[in-house]
C-alpha cells in the first residue's frame, strides 16, 4: 500500500513493539511453565510415596524422566518461538531503518524474510537468551536429586 513516511513508521512501531511485548511474555512463560512442571513432579512424586510406601522404584524414577523430558521439550519449543520472535524483531529495526522520506514505494510491514534476512532459517539474532537455559537446567538437577532421594526409600 502507498502511503506516507509518518503513516509507516507508527505500522512499523507498533509491530515492533508487539514483538518485544510477545519477546518478554515467552520469556516469562519458560520460567512459569517449568517451574509449574517442577512443582508437579515433586507433587506427583509425595502422593506416589504416599499411596505405595514400598511401591515400585520404577515407576517413581519414570514419572521422573518424562517430567525431565516435558521440561525440556517446553523449553526447546519456547526457546524456537523465542527465536522466531527475535528474529521479527530484528527485521523490524532494519524495515524502521531503511524509512526514507523520498521513497513512496509500496511498504510491506511484515517485510519479505527471504530478501530483507538471507537464510532466514539459519540466521541467528545477535540477542540469543542463553541466559534461560539455567532455568531448565535447575529443574534437572533438582528432579535429579529428588529421584535420588526417593530412590533409596
Amino acid at each position: 500500500m502507498k502511503t506516507s513516511i509518518e503513516i509507516r513508521a507508527d505500522i512499523l512501531k507498533t509491530a515492533w513493539s508487539q514483538d518485544y511485548q510477545g519477546a518478554e511474555t515467552i520469556r516469562s512463560s519458560v520460567y512459569n511453565v517449568i517451574s509449574a512442571l517442577t512443582v508437579a513432579s515433586f507433587a506427583l512424586s509425595s502422593f506416589l510415596l504416599k499411596d505405595t510406601p514400598h511401591g515400585s522404584r520404577l515407576i517413581r524414577v519414570a514419572t521422573d524422566v518424562v517430567m525431565v523430558f516435558f521440561i525440556w521439550i517446553v523449553f526447546l519449543l519456547l526457546k524456537r518461538d523465542l527465536r522466531n520472535r527475535r528474529r521479527f524483531l530484528e527485521l523490524r529495526e532494519k524495515m524502521i531503518d531503511k524509512l526514507d522520506e523520498d521513497d513512496r514505494s509500496d511498504s510491506k510491514v511484515f517485510g519479505d524474510t527471504d530478501k530483507t534476512i538471507p537464510v532466514f532459517e539459519k540466521y541467528k539474532p545477535w540477542l540469543n537468551d542463553t541466559d534461560l537455559y539455567w532455568i531448565p537446567l535447575a529443574s534437572t538437577f533438582a528432579i535429579f536429586l529428588k529421584g535420588v532421594l526417593v530412590w533409596h526409600l
